[in-house]
């Protein structure tokens, strides 16, 4: 739970200085967004926020500019079709 704001972060900057920041906004927003949504349903917070950090992290990493899995993908399948 304590590594999914850097890591998301991570693969969305290269620059440690936004990496840093985004990181610290990433992990502000989750955890209110995990309140609010565990508020709104009537569930456990700390389930609803877990399970927000990694559907977050999850679609970064298939969706991030050069370093996602999609991305790479797609990549390595015009190599070979050249």
């Amino acid at each position: 739970m304590r590594v999914c704001p850097p890591v998301t972060a991570h693969l969305s900057t290269r620059r440690l200085l936004a990496m840093m920041a985004l990181s610290a906004l990433l992990g502000v927003l989750f955890t209110v967004g995990g309140l609010y949504g565990s508020y709104c349903l009537g569930v456990a917070s700390g389930a609803v926020t877990v399970l927000r950090r990694w559907f977050i992290f999850i679609l970064i990493f298939l969706l991030a500019p050069r370093k996602g899995a999609l991305w790479r993908l797609l990549r390595s399948s015009g190599a070979r079709a050249s």
